[in-house]
């Protein structure tokens, strides 16, 4: 079959890609960033697209020539500087549904989430539009199969399930907020055949089903499975609060502003204070239980560093923003201190106010750039080119600043080896 995948490069959407095509059949995947993604599946084609920009039937109409199949995992947590939850998870896609009813012969896979009333994540957009699309699907004439998983785990990890890792990981203490609430879990590897299955027709028409397992631990219970996954035998548990959670979910919704996916927007904390569950009053499709999950899948030492970069991650940003900006603030506030420096050079009063200030200010956009996800990587090499000229500028022009007791110099090698670490670590796919 021909099949348009929509979010190929997401979590759930590459091992449904990679599922689709071991099953022989013809793939299209659609995504924003499927430059990684395009060289680990070259057997699919992929289509470069943002699908919230696809509003209107005729945006759809070429994306679904000889299209049998569309498997929707698509979806965005919040708005933010990237993402308008509405655009792409109800008005692009009622768009679609419209288009394919005109066109007619089109099955639909919807990878949804539970949208019962009462688990409205504060009054946020993101069930709700979940819950318009599927509305809209089912009465849109189009045959359709909807599956709502819980969270969703296996053996790699985005968002929350990266989250749930990272802060297993802490070494000695283990902190879990809503310890008590239910943490329903839905095998990866079972959901993508059930989705598949669905391509296939072998869920049956107009149907709407319920993916998870049906043992369901609280947070606490399923972090330390986690932590044990990971090899961590030792913690103390400890419960934040909610007053916490609500800071830390306030500041990762301004990182969402500069276009920064955090998993603990406040978005996430409004579902997680309800529990993570399926509706009961769906028809389940059982997966394995989380710990089935993880012992199918062995951690290596790989996924204990991933999982504790994930923490250290914003903090390497934010160390480097920092440097930077006051690195050029306090060059600028002294300027007559910083010039002294050149006294020994020959260069005049004026090349070297011109000198420091060009610089100082460069210091401070690279500072800020960084801050921003669509720049941070282009600022984070420039901050490395610039320390490089800065490092043989001094060995050319002023050598005696590699003996200085304060050690200036020498202090900005740790700050290359750091950006190399953030550059490493900077993708979210």
């Amino acid at each position: 079959m021909n099949i348009l995948i929509l979010g190929g490069n997401g979590f759930i959407g590459s091992e449904t890609v990679a599922a689709c095509l071991r099953r022989g059949h013809a793939v299209r995947a659609l995504g924003r960033n499927i430059d990684n993604s395009a060289a680990r599946m070259p057997d699919a084609v992929w289509i470069r697209k943002d699908i919230s920009t696809l509003v209107t039937p005729e945006n759809w109409l070429p994306l679904l020539a000889d299209t049998e199949v569309v498997i929707n995992c698509a979806g965005a947590l919040q708005d933010g500087a990237r993402d308008d939850v509405k655009a792409l998870q109800f008005t692009a896609m009622a768009a679609l549904y419209e288009t394919a009813s005109q066109r007619g012969g089109i099955r639909f896979v919807q990878v949804s989430a539970n949208t019962m009333e009462g688990l409205d994540a504060g009054n946020s957009d993101f069930l709700a539009s979940k819950g318009k699309a599927d509305a809209a699907l089912a009465a849109s004439g189009n045959s359709y199969t909807i599956l709502r998983p819980g969270l969703v785990v296996g053996r790699n990890a985005h968002g929350g399930t990266a989250m749930m890792r990272a802060i297993a990981s802490i070494p000695r203490i283990l902190p879990v907020i809503f310890d008590d609430k239910p943490c329903q879990t839905a095998d990866i590897e079972d959901l993508v055949r059930y989705i598949a299955d669905a391509a296939e027709g072998q869920h049956g028409d107009d149907t709407d089903f319920a993916v998870a397992s049906s043992r369901v631990p609280n947070f606490r219970q399923a972090s330390i499975q986690i932590r044990r996954w990971l090899g961590i035998h030792d913690e103390t548990i400890i419960n934040p609060g909610s007053a916490f959670a609500m800071m830390l979910a306030k500041t990762a919704d301004l990182s969402g502003l500069l276009g920064w996916r955090s998993p603990m927007r406040s978005t996430a904390l409004g579902v997680l204070a309800h529990g993570v569950t399926v509706d009961p009053e769906k028809p389940l499709l059982e997966t394995r239980p989380l710990e089935e999950t993880l012992s199918r899948n062995p951690a290596g030492v790989q996924d204990l560093w991933q999982a504790r970069l994930y923490l250290v991650k914003p903090l390497i940003i934010i160390t480097l923003s920092g440097f930077w900006l006051i690195s050029g603030m306090l060059a600028l506030l002294n300027l007559s201190g910083a010039i002294g420096y050149f006294e020994p050079t020959g260069l005049g009063h004026q090349t070297a106010l011109v000198m420091i200030v060009a610089t100082a200010l460069l210091d401070c956009l690279l500072g800020a750039l960084v801050l921003i996800r669509r720049h941070a990587r282009l600022a984070m090499l420039g901050m490395i080119l610039l320390s490089l000229f800065y490092l043989a500028g001094s060995l050319v022009f002023l050598p005696a600043l590699w003996l200085d007791p304060i050690g200036p110099m020498v202090k900005a090698i740790p700050s290359i080896v750091l950006t190399l670490v953030g550059l490493a670590i900077l993708d979210e796919r």
